[in-house]
């Protein structure tokens, strides 16, 4: 009988170890999108463009975000139209000026507003997991976009350890595998 209880006693133990793995594991992803949250929130306060002065210290600003926040893979100034201004890429070259549309874009419409808001999950090339974010600054106002690297995510999911061969992993809202501790899975 006293093994039976030592038992219960042990699977109990190990629930919640995983339970405050899992726990630790979210509160990590929610400060990172916080962090590039408000990094993009800071960047957006100082949009301004009223002629070419103000452009080019829009793209210093976005240049210097760009550094400092490596999980953005690219990111557009959009003005109060949803037309595009600016266009930062870690593996595309700078757009200036492009004109591009985006009024209809639901990462536009979610922010103008003077709000944020975080778009869809979508898979890169299959297997890369990216968030779109976006902020404005002021209703009406103009918005940053920014396309995020998830891969933090699976890198935070590889770091828990769970036992008894479980296995720790991340779903979107629609079930949509994000990150998996083994790569196979994630291209499967």
């Amino acid at each position: 009988l006293g093994g039976y209880f030592a038992y219960r006693q042990s699977i109990t133990d190990l629930e919640a170890l995983q339970r405050a793995q899992v726990s630790f594991a979210a509160r990590e992803i929610a400060n990172f999108v916080g962090r590039v949250e408000g990094a993009l929130v800071a960047a957006s306060n100082k949009m301004t463009w009223g002629g070419p002065a103000d452009l080019e210290d829009l793209r210093v600003e976005l240049v210097v975000l760009l550094r400092h926040q490596p999980a953005i893979f690219e990111v557009h100034a959009l003005d109060t139209d949803g037309r595009e201004h600016l266009a930062l890429s870690r593996v595309i070259r700078d757009r200036l000026q492009s004109g591009n549309d985006w009024s209809r874009d639901p990462n536009f419409l979610g922010a103008r507003n003077g709000g944020k808001h975080v778009g869809q999950v979508m898979l890169r090339d299959g297997t890369e997991p990216h968030l779109m974010l976006a902020v404005g600054r002021k209703p009406d106002g103009a918005v940053l976009v920014a396309d995020v690297n998830l891969k933090f995510v699976g890198e935070v999911i590889a770091r828990i350890q769970a036992e008894f061969a479980g296995v720790a992993y991340v779903v979107d809202d629609s079930g949509q595998l994000i990150a998996h501790p083994e790569t196979s899975v994630m291209l499967g």
